[in-house]
């Protein structure tokens, strides 16, 4: 019997390179995927306050019945961040044709058809990093943001925010 003698070419051996390398990347994406991305440094403590401007009164409603403090999650997953309370201050709205065209809600004091949110949240952060990200969200005043628990999630703007070292 004759030895058949294996040849590679430069192509050959370039493309086993590149599935090698292919390979474990995906390996350490999955190895790593569910690791907090923290660097080193110390926690902070971010106390924000989150505005919804209108909102149905049934859901304030809902709101005062969950449980509190609430732990939000991102992408089915728990984050560092808390719901620590939700209050509502009820109002009636009307809308008002202005003469461009557009439209605007203005509210009126002292009726329970809708209300204001403010959902008062903590997060822990670490203090190197360049953004506060909780749940991929960035927290800074006047930005939008989603917050959402396991139980309800709801869109609003960032009105306040305090930062404080983590105890």
């Amino acid at each position: 019997m004759e030895k058949k003698r294996v040849r590679l070419n430069i192509v050959d051996i370039i493309v086993i390179a590149v599935v090698i390398i292919a390979v474990g990347f995906f390996a350490w994406r999955v190895k790593t995927a569910d690791q907090p991305t923290f660097s080193t440094g110390h926690t902070q403590r971010l106390d924000y306050e989150v505005v919804v401007d209108i909102a149905r009164s049934q859901l304030a409603d809902f709101y005062a019945a969950q449980e509190y403090p609430a732990q939000m999650v991102a992408s089915g997953k728990s984050v560092n961040g808390f719901v620590d309370a939700v209050t509502a201050d009820y109002h009636d709205a009307e809308r008002v044709e202005l003469n461009y065209g557009a439209a605007i809600i203005r509210l009126k004091p002292d009726s329970k058809w809708y209300c204001r949110l403010k959902f008062t949240c903590h997060a822990f952060v670490n203090s190197t990093d360049l953004t506060d990200l909780v749940g991929g969200q960035e927290i800074r005043a006047g930005a939008n943001y989603l917050v959402k628990t396991l139980n309800f999630e709801h869109s609003g703007q960032i009105i306040s925010l305090t930062r404080k070292d983590a105890e």
